[in-house]
């Protein structure tokens, strides 16, 4: 069967995702190297967090625009495939 555009790819390549417990700080450790805030999605307790506004990131640091309570799970997930 004939595409327009690319070729999809054969294989799958699952993103990675990333968990972090709070511990009352602004700033979190990431494992991976983010170009943007918009590059990932954040969620605290289920919520998606606004990139810029609620975070940004350098590097692999992600700083909060306030501190997150203790014990409060932070889900990380990369929007592209980073």
């Amino acid at each position: 069967m004939p595409y327009l555009g690319q070729k999809p790819k054969d294989t799958f390549v699952a993103s990675a995702s990333q968990t972090i417990t709070g511990t009352g700080a602004t700033a979190y450790s990431l494992n991976q190297t983010v170009t943007a805030p918009e590059d990932i999605e954040v969620f605290i307790n289920n919520v998606q967090q606004q990139p810029t506004v609620a975070y940004t990131v350098s590097g692999q640091t992600i700083t909060f625009d306030e501190a997150e309570a203790t014990n409060v799970s932070f889900g990380f997930c990369p929007k592209y495939g980073i």
